[in-house]
């Protein structure tokens, strides 16, 4: 097996740089998009990695052509998993129609279904690849999240690639505790428990471009530990995340994504100085509405009257963005928050109104409604 392994690398290394337009077949082109994946799993660095997937989506762009391509392997390859989960990135993409948004979404629910079915039909790396790109399919991960047995089976997908030692878990398992973490903060907790040494690794065993992933899963599952009461745990999980937290911080420039899941881990831990600090850090051209939330988190558990400001700009370029239309009732509740921290109760009682219209069903609709009756009654 390692004389074919390395055999296949060589090949691969060798075709990885074609272009794709110029594939004289089929054959040909399935080889040089293989390679192209394979080669991306040697890239190291996180930040290098994703330039790489840019240049490739850019090579890809022909969305129509591509999504044609893929609906003729599907017809020859009926169960290729792996080609769902191309159409489903596909339909992530900018800029794509909604017909191939709807055959992305359409897509990923026959994968999910498949995963969800019997997972050891799927490729282990591709069901990971689905769960990580699931969130970008609001509507179905409702679907998933409002059945507790498919939400399990999901997690039991996580639980296995954890046991298998896959690069991919946490990148699936932050995934996995930002879609499900707040409804089922016990399968979050269930999972630390049943496996202590994937949340208890420092950072050095673990590969750099993963540090960020795991600080962000080590955070959620710190705050579903809290929510489920079970405070050792937490405390555990906030130190844990910590670790990777202050390596990442090392740098004297840190890009937006990767400030706000430093910010949040320092938030959660209730350090929210060294969230300000950890924000400071990224250029004025690359802060966004995501990085701004975290910014009022912190600036309010300060109590710096300021945080009211940051809090608005972060609405106002949130509702400008409509990949952030599923996560307005968070903006509006942390503006209630703002409010009701200096006591402007009815400032704060119009904007938990807000959170309540703007939030789908669930545990956390239920959550801003008891807070809108709390206000109410004062």
């Amino acid at each position: 097996m390692g004389y074919y392994r390395e055999a296949k690398e060589n090949i691969y290394s060798n075709i990885f740089e074609k272009d794709i337009l110029k594939a004289e077949n089929l054959a040909s082109l399935l080889c040089i998009i293989d390679a192209k994946e394979t080669h991306s799993y040697s890239i190291e660095d996180k930040d290098e990695r994703s330039s790489y997937y840019e240049t490739c989506a850019k090579e890809y762009k022909r969305y129509d052509k591509a999504l044609e391509c893929f609906t003729e392997l599907l017809q020859l390859r009926p169960n290729w998993h792996a080609t769902y989960g191309q159409i489903a990135h596909l339909g992530t993409q900018y800029g794509v129609d909604t017909s191939i948004k709807a055959s992305g979404e359409e897509a990923m629910r026959k994968l999910v279904n498949f995963m969800i079915e019997d997972f050891s039909v799927v490729p282990l790396r591709v069901s990971l690849g689905a769960l990580a790109r699931l969130r970008s399919y609001q509507k179905l991960k409702n679907v998933v999240a409002s059945d507790k047995e498919k939400v399990i089976a999901l997690a039991n997908i996580i639980t296995i690639s954890a046991l298998e030692g896959l690069d991919q878990f946490y990148e699936a398992y932050v995934s996995f505790t930002s879609m499900f973490g707040y409804q089922y903060p016990e399968f979050c907790v269930d999972l630390a428990e049943t496996l202590p040494e994937m949340f208890t690794m420092p950072p050095e065993a673990i590969d750099k471009y993963q540090w960020v992933s795991a600080c962000e899963a080590l955070t959620n599952t710190a705050i579903a530990a809290k929510s489920s009461g079970k405070i050792d745990l937490y405390n555990k999980m906030s130190h844990a995340s910590l670790t990777f937290a202050d390596k990442i911080n090392d740098k004297e420039v840190l890009k937006s994504f990767i400030a706000r899941a430093v910010a949040k881990a320092y938030i959660v831990a209730e350090k929210p100085q060294l969230a300000l600090d950890a924000i400071e850090k990224v250029s004025e051209e690359d802060i966004n509405h995501w990085l701004l939330y975290r910014k009022a988190e912190a600036l309010l558990e300060l109590g710096d009257s300021s945080a009211i400001d940051v809090a608005n700009n972060a609405l106002d370029l949130a509702l400008e963005d409509e990949k952030a239309k599923d996560n307005l009732s968070s903006y509006y509740d942390l503006k209630r928050q703002c409010y009701e921290k200096v006591g402007n109760i009815p400032e704060a009682l119009v904007e938990a109104k807000h959170a309540v219209e703007n939030c789908k069903d669930g545990k956390y609709k239920l959550t801003l409604e008891n807070t809108l009756l709390r206000l109410e009654a004062l």
